[in-house]
């Protein structure tokens, strides 16, 4: 018997630039647990800004990275389950 035919169908996965805005409480425990999620689970990212917010106790970081758009949900699931992130926004370019 010879190998399985491929799906045709399945087409391989396509990679996406993704910008994710995270707000989130200045304590350093919150920053450390992104940082964790993205060095274990996450996409290898390609840059990464932190900076103050309006609010004295926030900091928006911004994160720029390659990944597929099933890697991306995993993420934001990981993301999702941060106390310390006050919002979470995505976006694709």
């Amino acid at each position: 018997m010879g190998a399985p035919a491929s799906d045709p169908s399945a087409s391989p996965a396509v990679v996406n630039q993704h910008v994710l805005v995270i707000l989130l409480d200045r304590r350093n425990s919150g920053l450390e647990r992104v940082m964790s999620l993205f060095r274990r689970r996450g996409p290898a990212f390609s840059s990464m800004h932190i900076e103050p917010s309006a609010a004295p106790d926030i900091v928006r970081m911004t994160i720029y990275f390659s990944a597929t758009n099933a890697t991306m949900e995993q993420a934001l699931l990981h993301l999702r389950k941060i106390v310390d992130i006050q919002a979470l926004h995505t976006l694709n370019i």
